[in-house]
C-alpha cells in the first residue's frame, strides 16, 4: 500500500495545550512531533482543524480556515512577508522581577550574667512600666451634691432614688434639676419612715438645700 504524504493532516492527534510561535497552532503532543489547528468560530466556540507535521502548515491551514469564515476582522492571523514566509508572531517579554533585599538578621539580646557566689548583681534592674490611669472631666453641674440624687446620661435629667429598709434601690422619678430631685428623695424617706436609718438632705433658714459634704 502507498504511504501517506505526511504534509496533509491526519486524524487521532493527542490533544495538548503548548503554544507555538504562530497564532491557532499548539503542540499535539510531546511524543508525537506533530501540530494542531484550531480556531475560535463566529459563536466562540473552538473548533479543531486538523494535525499537520509542520507548523508552518498547521499556520497556513489556520489562516485559510478563518479567511472562509470571514473572520479576519474578529481573529488575529499569521502575517506572511514578501517572499511567501509566515513570520512568526510577536513574543511577550516579561520584565525581570526586581530582587528583594535579604531582611536583616536581628540579633537576640544578650542574656544576663548570673552572679558569682557570695557577689551582688551591680546592674540594677529597670523599673516597672507603670499605668497610666485615664483621666476624665466631669461636668461639675451634672456632679450628685445631694444625697438620693445622680444624673442619667440616657435620659439627661437628674434621678431621685432611695433604698428601702432591706437595701432594695427604689427610683423615684426624673427631674431637671438636682434640687427638685432631692426635695422628692426627702419626701419619699420620710413618707416610708427612714428618717432614722437614711439620711436626709439638710436645709437651711430660708428653706435652701444645703448640699452634702
Amino acid at each position: 500500500p502507498r504511504k501517506r504524504p505526511r504534509t496533509t493532516a491526519a486524524v487521532g492527534c493527542r490533544a495538548s495545550r503548548r503554544a507555538t510561535k504562530y497564532y491557532g497552532v499548539s503542540h499535539a503532543s510531546s511524543t508525537s512531533g506533530r501540530f494542531q489547528a484550531r480556531f475560535i468560530n463566529a459563536t466562540g466556540k473552538e473548533t479543531y482543524i486538523g494535525c499537520f507535521v509542520t507548523e508552518e502548515e498547521a499556520a497556513r491551514a489556520y489562516n485559510a480556515r478563518v479567511k472562509k469564515e470571514g473572520l479576519e476582522s474578529r481573529r488575529k492571523v499569521n502575517k506572511v512577508d514578501e517572499a511567501g514566509c509566515l513570520v512568526p508572531k510577536p513574543v511577550k517579554k516579561r520584565p525581570p522581577r526586581a530582587e528583594a533585599p535579604a531582611p536583616a538578621m536581628k540579633r537576640p539580646p544578650p542574656r544576663p550574667r548570673r552572679p558569682r557566689d557570695g557577689a551582688t548583681d551591680s546592674v540594677a534592674s529597670p523599673p516597672a512600666p507603670t499605668k497610666k490611669r485615664r483621666t476624665t472631666t466631669r461636668d461639675p453641674e451634672k456632679k450628685s451634691k445631694y444625697y438620693g440624687v445622680s444624673y442619667n446620661k440616657k435620659s439627661k435629667m437628674f434621678m431621685g432614688y432611695y433604698k428601702d429598709r432591706i437595701g432594695k434601690q427604689k427610683s423615684i422619678g426624673y427631674f431637671a434639676t438636682q434640687e427638685a430631685a432631692a426635695h422628692a428623695y426627702n419626701a419619699a424617706v420620710t413618707k416610708h419612715g427612714l428618717q432614722s436609718i437614711r439620711k436626709l438632705n439638710k436645709a437651711d433658714a430660708a428653706g435652701r438645700l444645703i448640699p452634702k459634704p
